[in-house]
């Protein structure tokens, strides 16, 4: 959004390459600023580049559902000229497209890659995070700056702060989208109705009227649910039983309507494979104890939400028995239609019947019943996935680390990166005096700021200036006949030391303390041949080769790494 609005690659020759391979959720309308309601289930990349081509009709964006990674397999997008950047995966002719980088990374394994990517083409790349209250953004730049995999992260929680997944396949996806529809069901919906009470619909028309179109319509959709039928345990009881066939029978079974068990990707592989499980609906059985855990559990918190008085076990098993007995004769009622809203005497009324009152989510309180609700829903989710389920007492551990996102943190953050931004596109020399890496968290308040760091230099007397940092490359083109022993016999002259090491993503080519018999069969063989056998992969024809080398320090008798060739 911020870069539409700021005309980023609105000119000739401008472009934004935009990827995400997660579909919308409900929970993500609470937390940003381009999806609404009708998106949900909808791929996050593809709405967010129409939301912001709408924004700025001049932008020009190009959106993937692919992964970032060093194993991502190339694959196009409909409608790409496979000439294009892009067109056939993230390759090298990709990278060397780009002017600047900025990331919006959900894992640090994701991070790293770009990262390395960027030092290995010479890009700028504006990193960012948050965590609840807390975020940071860091400015790398070419030849000046320290790069993000420059310093260590801690381990990052086991569950990603801001990602919950489409198409999951471990049980802590399934416990942070139960997380998130707490918060949506629990927290969200009832504040928005007891603002709707207390102010009627001038609340609404105030969230209409900031732009906020997603949380207008969560608070509408809050309100409408809640006035549909008397505020009773029994009713509550009734939606319960709805969400159930929502969330785990009717949602999978338009999931597989929409990707059925024999559905092909664009390049003809089987789209349910690898971490991607097809899941099987669930449809509500009285007989089996999770699926009521879940009725009580969620009628509970629901009853609670409306300011309804607590129900002892009698009464609790009384209503449901009254709603699964109009549960066999009719079914499970879907109240889909929302009609206009009640008039003011009607909102009056009830005012009086209700006390909305939003759940701020606990952990260590058994008796409030939200790791109940937490539980049977991420175990439900599973069940669907043919994951294995986590007793109560691992969810909590799972779910206490889960932290959820903030969007006043995430815009103070992407205000910080449009800076950079900015300073990158007005200055015609780098220097990075001129750049601010920062840190804030909300909740203190706190806001920092530094220079980035410089680059750490290293010594190498052979190279010109006595000292290089990662951003260092020693480039040979000799041509593509070149064999391995004449580049081994190149780099020696060149840096004026024995190579010890040469290697390819961690597979040795070439080793000094190996007996020269073993070496000879590649010696004699051109650089990309002896690649391609060690790796086993066919390297692209407009893909150079980067190789690692380390030297003998004779003087101190140790090895030494050096530049990338």
């Amino acid at each position: 959004k911020c870069l539409a609005q700021m005309g980023v690659a609105c000119g000739a020759g401008g472009l934004i390459h935009l990827t995400d391979m997660d579909s919308i959720e409900r929970s993500n309308l609470n937390r940003q600023f381009l999806f609404r309601p009708t998106d949900v289930g909808r791929l996050k990349s593809e709405c967010a580049a129409a939301a912001c081509a709408e924004l700025n009709p001049a932008l020009r964006i190009r959106h993937y559902a692919r992964r970032v990674g060093a194993d991502a397999a190339p694959s196009g997008v409909v409608g790409d000229d496979e000439h294009e950047p892009g067109a056939r995966g993230f390759d090298e002719r990709f990278w060397h497209s780009l002017d600047v980088t900025i990331n919006a990374l959900d894992n640090v394994e994701a991070r790293m890659y770009v990262d390395s990517q960027c030092v290995l083409h010479g890009l700028p790349l504006l990193e960012s995070g948050t965590s609840g209250t807390k975020g940071n953004t860091q400015v790398v730049l070419p030849n000046l700056t320290a790069s993000y995999g420059s310093s260590v992260d801690p381990p990052e929680p086991a569950v990603p702060v801001c990602t919950l997944k489409s198409f999951p396949y471990q049980i802590e996806h399934t416990l942070q989208w139960a997380r998130d529809t707490f918060e949506g069901e629990f927290a969200h919906a009832p504040e928005s109705l007891r603002n709707w009470l207390e102010h009627g619909d001038a609340f609404l028309a105030s969230l209409r009227d900031e732009g906020g179109s997603g949380a207008y319509e969560v608070a509408v959709e809050a309100v409408a649910v809640a006035t549909l039928t008397p505020p009773t345990l029994r009713s509550c009881l009734q939606w319960a039983l709805e969400r159930f066939s929502d969330w785990f029978d009717r949602s999978i079974r338009a999931l597989l309507e929409q990707y059925p068990p024999e559905h092909k990707t664009d390049e003809g592989a089987r789209f349910w494979a690898g971490s991607r499980r097809m899941p099987t609906p669930t449809p509500f059985d009285p007989q089996k104890r999770t699926h009521t855990e879940f009725v009580r559990a969620a009628a509970t918190l629901r009853a609670r939400t409306l300011g309804l008085p607590p129900a002892d076990a009698a009464a609790m098993d009384a209503a449901l028995g009254d709603a699964l007995q109009t549960l066999r004769k009719m079914g499970v009622a879907v109240a889909r239609t929302r009609g206009p809203l009640p008039d003011a005497a009607a909102r009056r009324r009830l005012a009086q019947q209700l006390s909305p009152c939003a759940e701020s989510f606990e952990k260590d309180d058994d008796a409030n019943g939200h790791m109940a609700f937490i539980t049977a829903t991420s175990n439900l989710r599973a069940a669907n996935y043919g994951i294995p389920p986590a007793d109560a007492h691992r969810s909590k551990l799972i779910a206490g680390r889960i932290v959820p996102a903030i969007a006043t943190t995430t815009a103070a953050v992407v205000g910080l990166i449009a800076i950079e931004l900015l300073k990158l596109a007005c200055g015609r020399t780098l220097d990075a005096e001129r750049f601010r890496n920062a840190f804030l968290n909300l909740a203190l308040p706190l806001f920092a700021f530094s220079e980035p760091e410089p680059a750490e230099e290293h010594s190498m007397p052979g190279l010109a200036g006595g000292t290089y940092t990662l951003w260092s490359k020693i480039e040979v083109d000799e041509g593509a006949s070149l064999t391995l022993r004449e580049l081994v016999d190149l780099l020696e002259g060149r840096l004026g030391a024995e190579v010890s090491m040469l290697s390819y993503a961690g597979m040795a080519l070439y080793s000094s303390v190996v007996p020269p018999k073993m070496q000879q069969a590649w010696l004699p063989v051109g650089v990309e041949q002896v690649v391609e056998a060690a790796s086993g992969k066919k390297l692209p024809s407009s893909s150079a080769v980067q190789l690692q080398v380390s030297l003998y320090d004779e003087e101190n008798d140790e090895d030494v790494d050096a530049p990338t060739v």
